[in-house]
């Protein structure tokens, strides 16, 4: 006469969550808009477009959002768009724009809700003209990291346009 089997029992003491059927996908997502804006207020050309969050940038945000207890490590934030003419493809491992015109601190940030953030720069008439046709955003007015790029068919600012820039950057889990 054989001996039951006994059953194995798992005990989950509550410690350590289960990963079994856990699936959580985070991703970022930057929609660009870019107006160029003639003296008379009316929108000469408009563009919209994605970017790629570039591998400097998501550096940055691991150090941003975990060694904001050591002030000495931490980062400067993200508060400057840049726009050049260079329209070469992005790449992840892109670390400035291709050929950089002018550098703006953002003049409005926005939060659009959960996991949503907004940012504008409005490039004077004078500033920044030619054929833009990239544009990125970084943490240093003149060097530093740059969070994403994105580069586009140009839009032709001339010295009598304004150029109005936007960013909205979308964080969300799966």
């Amino acid at each position: 006469m054989s001996k039951p089997r006994r059953k194995r029992r798992r005990i989950n003491l509550g410690l350590v969550p289960s990963p079994r059927g856990v699936k959580e996908h985070a991703q970022i997502r930057g929609d660009w808009a870019i107006s160029v804006v003639g003296p008379d207020g009316k929108v000469k050309e408009k563009r919209e477009v994605q970017n790629l969050v570039v591998n400097d940038g998501l550096d940055w945000i691991a150090d941003y959002a975990f060694t904001g207890c050591n002030p000495t490590t931490q980062p400067d934030a993200m508060c400057y768009i840049a726009i050049g003419t260079d329209g070469t493809a992005v790449t992840a491992t892109d670390t400035a724009l291709g050929a950089e015109l002018v550098r703006e601190t953002f003049e409005t940030v926005t939060s659009g809700g959960t996991g949503v953030i907004t940012y504008d720069v409005t490039f004077a008439a004078g500033v920044g003209t030619g054929a833009v046709s990239e544009a990125g955003t970084f943490n240093d007015a003149s060097a530093g990291e740059m969070f994403n790029r994105v580069a586009f068919s140009a839009v032709n600012k001339t010295a009598s346009d304004t150029l109005k820039v936007s960013c909205t950057i979308t964080f969300t889990s799966s």
